[in-house]
């Protein structure tokens, strides 16, 4: 048998019988507390005790099967410890009609009482339901049988200025504004519309509003008549017509704005300060092969013209 004191321990590891008064840390203790810690290993089921020096508790915890179990708390309370207990009869009368019940004891000193009482399993007839409705036809009672109330068609409508979640991400409705669906995004600041190909999730192209500029992904082809771009500006501000996103991270507009009576439109493109801007002729159909290329700005900001250059009036071409 080992005795020792020590300022800290291994109780997972330890394999001597022994007694030690641990000043420190115990590993493997169902608390860090100074105390004394006994380790029996020789008998039939090895087992270890931990007793902290200043508490009215025990621990113990057994060996099994290669490994210790969880540690078991052992309380040690005299009767003159415990708050609230009943006094115990000492003739008939002090107890109820019911044989084992004691009486005196209020419903505040019952610990460990359930906060709530869950109701067991049971049914009731109708006739035992107060304001159970009636059945019936007409508003106010439930419909039953062929009732046509069951059957007659209802046109659904949005509310005026309400919102109706499509799924988690999406709402649709009325947004006050005449004659108008509206789309919003409920986790975003920028609303999307995918336009999905059959059942395929990988194939969709998205028009995305980020409450300034209305995007979209892909090609977009019209139908054979022309289509229109038709906005107002007011003075001061301007709006892009056309913008796209090209060549992983470039980006290309057409913008108008400007100040009042003194509008203009901007032809740009935007990253490295570099991208060029190009107007072409080509044949054989639809853009087939380029015939003439006027470059606006290259790489380096200079204009190359294809051909000549006619002015009418009198004009003069100065060259820096």
């Amino acid at each position: 048998m080992h005795y020792a004191a020590v300022s800290s321990l291994d109780a997972d590891t330890i394999s001597e019988d022994g007694i030690w008064y641990v000043a420190g840390a115990i590993t493997g203790a169902p608390m860090q507390h100074h105390g004394v810690f006994l380790n029996v290993r020789a008998v039939g089921t090895p087992f270890q005790m931990y007793f902290p020096d200043d508490l009215l508790y025990v621990y113990k915890r057994t060996y099994s099967s290669g490994a210790w179990s969880s540690w078991g708390k052992m309380n040690a309370r005299s009767w003159d410890d415990i708050q609230s207990k009943p006094t115990i009869p000492s003739k008939t009368s002090q107890l109820s009609n019911d044989s084992g019940f004691i009486t005196g004891v209020s419903w505040d000193s019952v610990s460990n009482k359930p906060s709530t009482f869950t109701p067991s399993s049971h049914t009731h007839t109708k006739s035992q339901i107060t304001d159970f409705p009636a059945f019936g036809t007409t508003a106010g009672t439930i419909c039953q049988g062929n009732d046509s109330r069951l059957s007659d068609a209802r046109t659904p409508y949005f509310a005026n200025g309400t919102w109706y979640a499509v799924g988690d991400d999406a709402a649709i409705g009325d947004h006050n504004v005449g004659g108008g669906l509206g789309v919003k995004a409920l986790n975003s600041t920028t609303t999307r519309i995918d336009f999905c190909y059959k059942d395929d999730a990988s194939n969709y192209k998205s028009i995305t509003y980020d409450g300034t500029t209305l995007y979209m992904n892909g090609n977009c082809n019209y139908a054979t008549t022309a289509g229109q771009v038709s906005t107002s500006v007011a003075a001061g501000s301007t709006k892009a017509l056309v913008y796209s996103s090209m060549a992983d991270n470039d980006q290309f507009r057409i913008l108008v704005g400007g100040a009042s009576n003194a509008g203009y439109v901007e032809i740009a493109t935007s990253d490295d300060g570099n991208e060029p801007i190009y107007v072409r002729q080509y044949n054989n159909g639809t853009f087939g092969s380029v015939v003439r290329t006027l470059t606006l700005l290259d790489g380096s900001g200079n204009t190359t013209l294809p051909g000549r250059i006619t002015l009418q009036g009198s004009y003069q071409i100065y060259v820096g």
